[in-house]
């Protein structure tokens, strides 16, 4: 009898434990509507100087609204260089290994997680749904989270849309 306590408290603790652990590991893997920051008054952490500094780099090289590349990051990672996301989005602008590879990467997606790395071939891509959408906001974003090929406004791709305007606005 007292055997099986201790056998039923191990199980219990090991469940709790491994729930945590689910738990921790669904947080990190949401989806991208649900992982936009409900208080947007908040900018990007005071520690992301450098990681400001490459965006606005590439944003400007690449012909992307500096607000509007902050404002992506920001939703996309909440800038946290070690975001994977469900669908095997990587890093601080949650691109495939796929979508990287075809604006010129030919790197490791593991090598996708490196700022300026996943900043680059996240901006060109970023860039391109930019120019398909003629420099529209919301024409962009849509682009960017759907595909460049993306023409309908989907209710996920309006409260991206809505989330970056409201970024943007703030800074």
């Amino acid at each position: 009898m007292a055997h099986t306590r201790v056998i039923c408290a191990s199980l219990a603790f090991a469940f709790t434990v491994l729930s945590g652990v689910n738990i921790a590991s669904a947080k990190q893997n949401v989806d991208r509507s649900s992982r936009i920051d409900t208080d947007l008054s908040t900018s990007e952490p005071a520690s992301s100087n450098t990681l400001t500094a490459l965006v606005d780099r590439e944003a400007r090289a690449n012909g992307v609204p500096v607000a509007l590349a902050r404002a992506v990051v920001r939703i996309e990672s909440n800038w946290n260089t070690r975001m994977t996301g469900r669908a095997g989005e990587v890093g601080l602008m949650q691109i495939k290994h796929q979508t990287a590879r075809g604006v010129g990467y030919g790197g490791s997606r593991a090598a996708l997680y490196e700022p300026a790395t996943n900043i680059k071939f996240g901006m060109r891509y970023l860039a391109g749904a930019y120019r398909l959408a003629g420099g529209d906001t919301c024409g962009t974003v849509m682009r960017y989270q759907g595909g460049h090929g993306a023409t309908r406004m989907s209710s996920a791709a309006r409260t991206y849309c809505s989330k970056a305007r409201t970024i943007m606005a703030s800074n």
